[in-house]
């Protein structure tokens, strides 16, 4: 599988709000990971940046980190006394092409005050619940989070003054999908007296078809297995790069190529990994078979080519 690098980074937007308070966003991540659950995956982070998963695996020894919102205050430009700030999170956003849902905000800190008589600006941290219905992508996912905050002036003891502003805060989550293929047993068409007419081999699950031509040597012709590793329960779909491929002469380039053609999977096309749970290490053993033609001109010698096989997770 083709696989990416990708680099977490934190974006800053400063927002100006009445009375010169201006908002920096840090982004939201909720890191990256692998679904194991193809109903419904659950990423928690809180407000301090502690993650919880459910129907998910971690991916990356990078941790993940919760949003923050500074709200900084330019004192020289109004007397207040203070300046509170009321949170008031949007309740969910959907990402286009995946079902994903961003729910549930948490503040460190719900209510934040600044003011000349205490801190020019105040800090809260932002966590938030990601849900994902069915299996995503591998990739790379972003977004934005749309959030209300009230800014409340105190001019005295009794009489306030406030207006509503928003803030547009980052988020960002990565998923990644394990899939490998080990060959076990390479595809072996045997050894064989050359044929006095034209003679093919079929290698199936079941051992191989030999026609017109006769096996020599202890080693018996076998069709590959490969070793399919990736999430438990996944299906995989598997395809061949070719419909046919050309055996060369190992020592002599200007002999005429071998085709082998007709090639077999079993099981056919598509595969369930076994269901063993929330687990990466699900393994099943495919059988790789085809059909080797002989000419009765064939030249003595050594044949070998290669067919490259293609592994994809379904979404369903």
């Amino acid at each position: 599988m083709k696989k990416l690098l990708h680099i977490f980074y934190i974006c800053l937007l400063s927002f100006k709000a009445d009375a010169e308070v201006f908002v920096i966003a840090d982004e939201l991540n909720f890191g990256k990971f692998v679904q194991v659950n193809g109903d419904t995956s659950t990423i928690i982070i809180d407000a301090n940046g502690l993650r919880t998963m459910f129907g998910a695996v971690n991916a990356s020894n990078i941790p993940p980190k919760e949003g923050r919102l500074t709200f900084v205050s330019d004192n020289t430009t109004y007397t207040s006394k203070e300046n509170k700030f009321v949170l008031n999170p949007k309740n969910q956003e959907s990402l286009p092409h995946c079902m994903a849902s961003i729910k549930n905000l948490t503040f460190s800190n719900q209510e934040n005050v600044i003011g000349q008589e205490t801190t020019s600006s105040v800090s809260t941290g932002v966590g938030a619940t990601l849900e994902l219905g069915g299996y995503c992508k591998e990739g790379l996912y972003t977004g934005s989070l749309m959030l209300d905050y009230e800014h409340i002036i105190s001019l005295n003891n009794t009489e306030e003054t406030s207006s509503n502003n928003v803030v547009m805060l980052k988020f960002a989550f990565e998923v990644e999908e394990p899939l490998s293929a080990n060959v076990k047993q390479d595809m072996f068409f045997g050894t064989y007296i050359l044929p006095s007419t034209d003679a093919t081999i079929v290698l199936t699950p079941n051992g191989a078809n030999i026609q017109n031509i006769s096996v020599v040597g202890t080693k018996q012709p076998h069709g590959a297995i490969v070793e399919i590793e990736g999430v438990s329960n996944r299906s995989v779909s598997i395809s061949f790069s070719a419909d046919e491929v050309y055996l060369t002469h190992s020592k002599d380039e200007d002999v005429t190529p071998l085709k082998a053609d007709n090639f077999t999977l079993y099981p056919a096309g598509t595969i369930r990994l076994p269901d063993l749970g929330e687990t990466v290490s699900a393994k099943k053993d495919v059988f790789v078979g085809a059909t080797l033609h002989v000419p009765q001109s064939t030249a003595p010698g050594e044949y070998k080519g290669n067919v490259t096989l293609t592994f994809l997770y379904n979404y369903e």
